[in-house]
């Protein structure tokens, strides 16, 4: 391409190299840039800044530029603030067009590319772009770090990069009808907690703007020495503490796939919750859990089910008295969530869980091939994962669920492999729910796209390595339920949970295994369109208040479309009663084969969000949709409730004390 500015030539060439210069120069044109076509210049691109040959200079360093300084004048008096110009159409639609800056300021936007750049950029880009649009304020309690924008695609931009560096912002919304002279809504993103300054202040330039003035507000830190090899920084040890442990140390976990901790030969991994090196601990008090167990109870209907998850739950001793207290508080089920490491090692654990009250053990589960293990966790933990089962069994438990995360080319090829694996082990495995993996941490498009997998290529996959016997058609989206429980509210006349997620957020289907161990999907069996058909029918019916005609509405439907013996024993049984024991009943008959697939910053939809089903209790007494807290809320949450590990420690070795002193 070729660039003609007042009659020469100059070249942009092919591939444009990302570096510092043009990084500066996308950040300068979205705080203090525009488009225009005047006479004078044709087309031009004007950058308004006072310190206009700063400008210059950062622009002469992109050889392809050739900036100028102006003064346009405005009613015949020359403007107060010089204008950086840089002439040339080609330049103004390579920018218009191919980066797609956005020519209005409630239209800016970052370029695409600019999301997976290296963290020295983001810091560069992130520090011109405050430093110009932004503010850096004191008050007598806080320091504020802000940045004030009208395009909300652009502050969800700036959010998302601060959030790649570990730093959460909130965003404040103020209505274009607040402010008579205002056309669009105002967007004001903030750091203020001095944690998050802190880490900001580690990734901005030192001789930026906002890293200069926040030396000067964060006096007592002092700027840290950080080592930065490539995209890599490498930092001192904050903390050592010695612990009698026989077993392999199972409680460090991180957040992203390319941050990978090895403990004890094991590499930990590719999980929501990052319980070690962060700095601190979150470990919630029983007062708190029993807090937040009572505000789930509290919604209408009360909350049925509960999940206790991590980190890694069965590292907390005082677990098993957590699951007694959530029965006794009305949970009629309860399902822990771990890696299995610690029930491997013993059964009596096993066994204090099943008796304090445990249904459920949620089993993470990548795969029947050490490779997958390998990849994910560093190494082959396929071993373990069969001792804990067995153990898990010889403990009397009767439902497990296998959770393996799905990551292309890793363990995409295992698909079927794992559902034949919980075929043959369907006197303990209910249920096999298969995770797409949720991409956390900075990465870049490439790498994204490698690791992908979506609920659709796990359907067609099943099918392929299914031998066909699991076909795309078996799959049904999770709020395909809803009308059951709907007919049960309209029967029973009380309410029940409604499983209404957004249907892109889970599919799952029901596989019936014989006594040979030869399976087949619910719905080859039966016919499931013309049924709930029926049963939405017998909802108008119900709800008019011809219950008795609604029930014959479904029972014809279900003698119609059912298999005669699973009807009668399963089936009617869950219709007729719509309680949790014959809900079980109807489980152990079958396996279920489902995906959920969690969202990341990279997909996150709104949508999805609003019509969430599994949520996160908090301290504070907030309930929060799982993929925002995963993506958004879970280190500010942290932070607020968390201890240091110093503190963590002397807490625990006091327990520890009294559990052993001789009682009095």
């Amino acid at each position: 391409m070729r660039l003609g500015v007042k009659g020469k030539k100059h070249e942009i060439p092919a591939v444009i190299e990302v570096d510092e210069p043009l990084v500066r120069f996308i950040a300068l044109f979205v705080a203090e840039g525009n488009f225009n076509v005047v006479p004078r210049e044709q087309y031009s691109i004007v950058i308004t800044a006072k310190d206009a040959e700063h400008v210059a200079d950062v622009l002469r360093r992109i050889k392809w530029m050739n900036p100028r300084i102006v003064r346009y004048d405005k009613y015949g008096v020359p403007e107060k603030t010089p204008q950086v110009v840089v002439s040339g159409k080609v330049l103004y639609l390579l920018l218009y067009y191919g980066l797609r800056l956005g020519a209005r300021s409630s239209e800016r936007r970052l370029p695409e590319f600019t999301l997976s750049l290296p963290k020295r950029l983001v810091g560069v880009l992130l520090g011109e772009l405050i430093s110009r649009d932004g503010y850096v304020a004191r008050s007598s309690r806080r320091t504020v770090v802000g940045y004030r924008t009208t395009s909300k695609e652009l502050m969800q931009q700036i959010q998302y990069l601060l959030a790649t560096m570990g730093v959460y912002a909130r965003i404040k919304t103020t209505p274009a009808e607040r402010h008579p002279a205002a056309e669009h809504d105002c967007y004001d993103l903030q750091v203020s907690s001095k944690p998050e300054l802190e880490q900001l202040l580690n990734f901005l330039p030192k001789n930026s703007t906002v890293a200069r003035k926040l030396e000067k507000l964060l006096p007592s830190r002092g700027r840290p020495t950080l080592k930065v090899w490539r995209d890599v920084v490498l930092d001192s040890v904050k903390y050592v503490a010695e612990e009698e442990h026989s077993g392999f140390v199972y409680d460090l976990e991180v957040d992203a796939a390319t941050h990978n901790f090895i403990i004890s030969t094991v590499v930990v991994s590719n999980c929501f919750a990052h319980a070690g090196a962060v700095g601190y601990v979150y470990e919630p008090s029983l007062e708190q859990i029993r807090d937040m167990m009572l505000n789930l109870r509290s919604n209408n209907p009360p909350v049925p089910a509960l999940q206790l998850s991590g980190g890694e739950p069965t590292v907390r001793e005082d677990l098993p008295e957590i699951v007694r207290m959530a029965k006794e508080l009305g949970f009629r089920h309860v399902e822990v969530n771990s890696n299995g490491l610690k029930m491997a090692e013993s059964v009596d654990y096993c066994r204090e869980l099943r008796e304090a009250g445990v249904d459920t053990i949620y089993l993470q589960f990548d795969g029947t091939k050490p490779k997958a293990y390998i990849a994910a966790r560093g190494r082959n933990l396929f071993p373990v994962k069969l001792r804990a089962l067995e153990n898990l069994r010889k403990a009397g438990f009767k439902s497990v669920v296998l959770v393996p995360t799905l990551v292309r080319g890793v363990n995409d090829d295992q698909i079927g492999e794992i559902i034949e694996f919980a075929v043959k082990n369907r006197d303990i495995v209910r249920c096999v729910n298969f995770q797409p993996v949720s991409i956390t941490g900075r990465i870049n498009y490439e790498e994204r796209q490698n690791m992908r997998i979506t609920i659709p290529d796990l359907m067609h996959l099943c099918e392929e390595q299914t031998g066909g016997r699991i076909k795309v058609s078996d799959w049904y989206p999770v709020p395909t339920v809803v009308p059951l429980s709907k007919l049960a509210e309209a029967l029973l006349g009380r309410r029940f949970v409604e499983f209404s997620a957004h249907p892109h957020c889970g599919m799952a289907t029901y596989i019936v295994v014989d006594e040979n161990g030869d399976y087949k999907p619910i719905t080859q069996m039966i016919n499931v369109d013309a049924f709930l058909e029926a049963v939405n029918e017998a909802i108008e019916l119900a709800e008019a208040g011809h219950r008795t005609k609604a029930k014959l509405k479904v029972a014809t439907a279900a003698l119609k479309h059912f298999p005669r013996g699973f009807l009668l024993r399963y089936l009617l049984p869950l219709l007729w009663t719509a309680d949790y024991e014959s809900l079980r009943q109807l489980h152990m008959r079958m396996i279920m084969i489902g995906s959920m697939h969690f969202q990341d910053l990279f997909n996150i939809d709104l949508d999805r969000i609003q019509r969430c089903i599994i949520h996160y209790a908090t301290p504070d007494g907030r309930i929060i949709p799982f993929c925002t807290y995963n993506t958004i809320h879970r280190k500010p949450t942290e932070l607020k409730f968390a201890i240091s590990p110093e503190e963590w420690s002397k807490r625990r070795a006091k327990k520890k004390a009294e559990a052993a002193a001789p009682a009095s």
